[in-house]
């Protein structure tokens, strides 16, 4: 969460400094990120198999390993984080709240023509993505509660929609079928989007 939310920082920066490359300073970041989302996918289909089928399923990557191999980095991501996170927040400082603003809006049109009038399945990651942006710069911002909430209880439906997307095609490959499985979860992600779909229509006053 926190490598996202440095990344939200990096755009921001960007789009009030000309020639400033956000991609270049996330690299460092990214490593983390890249180390925390492997862990983070084993861990959610561990649990999800769990839950839905009464036993682990047989994931790339065993758990145990992802996790000793980053227990291991820490302290190189330590030094990555003290070396980059200073010049971030010396730009971040200098930010007009006018610039910020019109950053937010920017995110927000964005986001509108994902969401807007229908959402599809093939935009939903992007979506979720601008939608933890929002969130967040919002929150920095102190806005509106409702407009909060509107952005957090989104993405973390996607992120469940996706979580069920990935383990749906888990289980695909797993014998015997687990044809009736799939078939609880499809119906779960479809649940999903509708709600989804209501709430972009409340939000949106559509």
């Amino acid at each position: 969460m926190e490598i996202k939310q440095i990344k939200a920082l990096l755009g921001l920066i960007q789009f009030d400094r000309k020639g400033y490359n956000s991609h270049r300073a996330y690299i460092p970041f990214r490593t983390i990120f890249r180390a925390c989302n492997s862990i983070r996918e084993s861990d959610v289909m561990r649990r999800l198999s769990k839950k839905l089928i009464g036993r682990p399923i047989k994931v790339a990557t065993g758990q145990t390993e992802l996790i000793d191999e980053f227990r291991m980095q820490i302290p190189k991501f330590k030094k990555l984080i003290r070396k980059n996170s200073k010049p971030l927040l010396k730009n971040i400082k200098k930010i007009n709240p006018k610039i910020f603003d019109g950053y937010i809006k920017k995110k927000k049109s964005a986001l509108r023509q994902y969401l807007y009038p229908r959402p599809l399945q093939r935009h939903l990651h992007y979506a979720r993505k601008l939608l933890k942006e929002i969130h967040y710069l919002e929150t920095i911002k102190k806005k509106d509660k409702k407009r909060k909430t509107f952005y957090k209880e989104s993405a973390a439906l996607i992120g469940d929609w996706h979580d069920r997307v990935v383990f749906i095609e888990r289980l695909r490959k797993q014998l015997p079928p687990q044809t009736e499985m799939i078939k609880k979860l499809q119906l779960q992600n479809r649940t999903d989007i509708r709600r989804l779909r209501i709430s972009i229509k409340e939000y949106y006053h559509i």
